[in-house]
């Protein structure tokens, strides 16, 4: 009897080699730079999180829609900081 054998079966190494190919392995992501901290009383609504895309270009299109002119000045500074 088969049923609740599944365990038993293993992909051969050739599989595993054709899975690696169709499916690499994701690039390394740098880890966040940190910014500064809101003072403790203040709390951080949904209103204010937005979500950024890993792909630089939809990044950068996001916070250009999300953040005034003096707002982007900042965040510039801050990126060329944390890569100096």
């Amino acid at each position: 009897m088969i049923a609740g054998r599944s365990y038993e079966i293993a992909p051969s190494k050739n599989l595993q080699q054709l899975a690696l190919t169709a499916h690499p392995q994701p690039a390394q992501v740098a880890p966040p730079v940190p910014l500064p901290q809101p003072p403790a009383r203040e709390t951080v609504s949904r209103s204010q999180q937005i979500t950024i895309p890993l792909e630089p270009r939809a990044a950068a299109r996001a916070l250009l829609d999300a953040f005034n002119k003096e707002q982007l000045i900042e965040l510039a500074e801050f990126l060329m900081k944390a890569i100096q």
